[in-house]
């Protein structure tokens, strides 16, 4: 038997998930904490895959699969293996990553990447359980006009997003079936400069962060459902285009940076810059 704690560094990685312990031989186990029970458990022992739970999608930009040389409806493999992204226009898979070697780059008028309409981008859907949406993003130019990092859009008033906006805030909306019930944002994400960006949504409450510092509060909504697709670098009407890169886009129903969103904007991310790990 063995026992381990998060601090025990030399031979524990976090996945997000958990942790996994490197055993002697190379064999490696996937353990989690269950804060509510105040034990360990084991996930994984066989050296099979191991998702995270409550993962719905992880583009960590490792690469576009090419149909064609224009980089026009070529697939974006999702990590999560539970949906699958789409490239409209010349979006272009380029070097200098904030992780890895890839990053998906969109040239502000005629680029994005659509992901098929899904239960699993019902953010707020419900008010009990938890969600993270999450990216890191880099801007080309200074905050000018309104920027959409990742939305779901039925029609202009069934839709969230998440932007920055024309003065450089970090903006959540969500605008459902009672109206707009969610419009917050704050904090600065500035030009050429990799920032991360999450949104947080425990239960009723919701908060935004930029670089693991919460910058806006929301405490209640209006649960509603969308029909309609995932877009990144645009809004869904051929509006708000992103000048900039994404990279290790994230959407789980769950709470992986335990996060505690509060009204005057306190609290902190853990883990937030370092690349995610939703499979192992």
């Amino acid at each position: 038997m063995i026992t381990v704690k998060p601090s025990d560094s030399d031979f524990i990685w976090n996945s997000g998930a958990g942790y996994g312990v490197e055993m002697l031989g190379g064999t490696t186990i996937c353990i989690r904490y269950d804060h509510s029970a105040t034990k360990w458990e084991i996930i994984n022992k066989s050296g099979g895959m191991v998702r995270l739970e409550g993962l719905k999608l992880h583009l960590p930009c490792e690469t576009i699969t090419l149909y064609n040389n224009s980089l026009t409806n070529n697939m974006v493999p999702d990590k999560a293996e539970r949906n699958r992204g789409y490239t409209n226009g010349p979006v272009s898979v380029d070097n200098a990553a904030k992780f890895g070697i890839n990053k998906y780059s969109f040239n502000g008028s005629t680029t994005w990447i659509t992901v098929n309409d899904s239960p699993d981008w019902d953010v707020f859907g419900s008010t009990s359980g938890d969600y993270t949406v999450a990216c890191w993003v880099y801007c080309d130019n200074a905050a000018s006009v309104d920027e959409n990092f990742i939305t779901h859009y039925e029609d202009i008033g069934n839709i969230w997003f998440i932007r920055r906006t024309s003065t450089g805030t970090l903006q959540l909306y969500y605008d459902g079936s009672a109206g707009t019930e969610i419009n917050i944002s704050g904090g600065t994400i500035s030009q050429s400069t990799w920032h991360h960006v999450a949104l947080v949504k425990i239960g009723s409450e919701s908060g935004i962060y930029i670089d693991g510092s919460q910058v806006a509060y929301d405490a209640t909504f209006t649960p509603d459902t969308f029909i309609g697709d995932l877009y990144l670098g645009r809004r869904g009407d051929s509006a708000n285009y992103l000048t900039g890169d994404l990279d290790d886009i994230i959407i789980a129903a769950q709470n992986i940076y335990n996060a505690a969103p509060v009204v005057g904007n306190t609290d902190t991310l853990s883990n937030w810059n370092k690349p995610f790990v939703g499979v192992q």
